[in-house]
Order: C-alpha cells, then structure tokens, then sequence
C-alpha cells in the first residue's frame, strides 16, 4: 500500500493527539498566603510599606502593600503568592509619602527584613532575608529599627 503525504499527515496528527491525550494535564502552580508581622513602631502615625521580592528583583521591584499600624504592631499579607523562594522588605512610612526618607543615603525611618535580617552598612542580601514559601500559609515576622 502506497501512503500519500495527506493520509501520512492525517495519521501522524493523530497517532500524536492520542499520545498527548495519555499526557497529565500540567499541575496548576501552587499558591498560597505569606504574612508578614511586625512589632516594635514608637508610634502608630503613617502606614507600613512592604515588598515582597524574589531573588532577582530585591529591593528592585516587588509587590507591595501599604497598612495601618495599630497599637504598634502591623501585618502585611500577600495572597496568592506561587510556591518560591522570597525576601520581605518593610519600613515605617512616618510621613505618608509613599517614599523611604534618608538622610545621605541613610534612611531615617525605621524598617525590617524577613528573617528579621540587620542591615550592616546597607540593607541586608538576599541570601540573608530569604525564606521558602512552600504552604497554603507561610508566616515572618520582625521587629522594626532603624536610625534615630
């Protein structure tokens, strides 16, 4: 029997629909929630703003959340974070400006990192903020410092 290119065509086509068929569909990526709290404002005046990051964006660009502080303490959550490695960054935005404020390059208000990592003449590495977020829930928590 003589096949031609289009009954070839057609049985290729199919001989690999039913091999993908007996594939499993790709499981959905994992998610869940990281929260962040953290203790230790003087004051509860102005908001918390937290950045949630991965190893390539630290302290770059992240998602973030801007909350209340209450009877000096506050806690940032993410939702539907995929399963991964991340680092938290937070500070005390005193003034509500949206924006860190520093002094020769030095902030002056307060903020903390996952793991509760200390900055050393600069913001602590990745490496020593990280944390693995492999659950439905994963918590951090700091306590804020900073210069005053």
């Amino acid at each position: 029997m003589k096949l031609t290119p289009t009954i070839l065509a057609a049985t290729l086509v199919l001989s690999t629909t039913a091999v993908n068929a007996d594939q499993p569909e790709p499981a959905a990526a994992k998610t869940g929630t990281i929260v962040f709290h953290m203790t230790g404002f003087e004051h509860d005046e102005g908001k918390v703003r937290c950045g949630l990051y991965t190893d390539e964006r630290w302290l770059k660009e992240g998602e973030g959340d801007a909350v209340q502080i209450r009877n000096k303490k506050a806690t940032c959550i993410f939702e539907d974070v995929p399963h991964g490695v991340y680092g938290i960054a937070a500070f005390h935005d005193e003034d509500d400006d949206g924006e860190l404020d520093t002094r020769i390059f030095i902030p002056t208000e307060p903020g903390c990192f996952s793991n509760n990592a200390k900055p050393r003449l600069g913001p602590p590495s990745f490496k020593r903020s990280r944390f693995n977020h492999d659950r439905a829930r994963t918590a951090q928590q700091c306590m804020v410092g900073g210069v005053r």
